[in-house]
């Protein structure tokens, strides 16, 4: 996916000697968010980051529509597209830090709030509870969350599907909750978060498509590794990505683990901000 001629942001500081930095993309026009307004200048640590993030994403192949092999363009051939600016957009979002700092930006506009997470509900539809019925996919997904089944230990139980849309629905039809107790213990965790991570572990919960909330905040507290959360989705997703598991781990698996990463340095250099 990757090739050779890469094109690149850099950083510029703004004002100079301000030790704040703007990024500039590959056309030298400062990077801005989806809607056009500008991102704010960083810290120079913390602008390395989002910056080395960034340029990884620019070194893959562009898709003009999105999971069509046949419309994606090699990195060196999107400089000169006409679309230039909304797939350069596009990709941008891809990277988690932009992402969280679009998020936090359009928070700030519309002034501070308690940022609240209740995961009882939504922990029932979490399938690190409630893995495949096939045998063979089950080992893959538990092999896959061993890090999370460990921390959990005697907590951790595999239930059968959830199919129901609500609370009311699983009691019509019988299906087993997630004990209150380990409800209590996430929402625990959840409590001792700062706002910040409270922001990114629901950012991470629908960027791994709904499929876990535990996960999320099990990788935020930092006890399971970028490794763990990449092939804990993989493995909840494989089917129906519709290609074979080695494949996809190349491919998307590698992406996202570098995603995950350089999100976790983000973080960490958030605290010290």
């Amino acid at each position: 996916m990757k090739d050779n001629a890469l094109p690149s942001y850099r950083l510029k500081e703004v004002p100079e000697g301000s030790g704040r930095f703007c990024i500039i993309n590959d056309k030298s026009l400062p990077m801005s968010k989806p809607g056009g307004d500008m991102f704010p200048h960083y810290p120079k640590a913390l602008a390395e980051i989002i910056l080395a993030d960034s340029n990884e994403i620019l070194g893959y192949d562009a898709y003009l529509d999105e999971g069509d092999p046949d419309k994606s363009m090699k990195p060196e051939e999107v400089s000169k597209n006409v679309q230039f600016e909304n797939i350069r957009k596009q990709q941008q979002m891809m990277s988690c830090c932009i992402s969280m700092e679009a998020m936090l930006s359009s928070e700030e506009r519309e002034g501070d709030q308690v940022f609240e997470l209740q995961v009882e509900e939504v922990l029932q539809w979490d399938l690190l509870f409630r893995m495949s019925s096939d045998p063979h996919a089950k080992s893959e997904q538990c092999g896959a969350c061993s890090e999370a089944i460990r921390w959990l230990g005697s907590d951790w139980k595999d239930l059968p599907a959830n199919n129901a849309c609500d609370l009311e629905g699983m009691r019509n039809e019988d299906v087993p909750f997630v004990e209150q107790s380990v409800a209590k213990r996430f929402q625990k965790e959840v409590n001792e978060m700062t706002g910040l991570e409270k922001r990114a572990t629901v950012y991470l919960f629908h960027y791994l498509e709904k499929t876990s909330i535990s996960l999320p905040i099990l990788w935020v507290k930092g006890y399971i590794s970028c490794e763990t959360i990449k092939n804990a989705y993989l493995s909840f997703t494989f089917q129906s990505m519709q290609t074979d598991p080695e494949t996809l781990d190349r491919g998307f698996g590698s992406f996202l683990y570098g995603r995950l990463s350089y999100f976790r340095k983000y973080l960490q250099q958030k605290k010290t901000e």
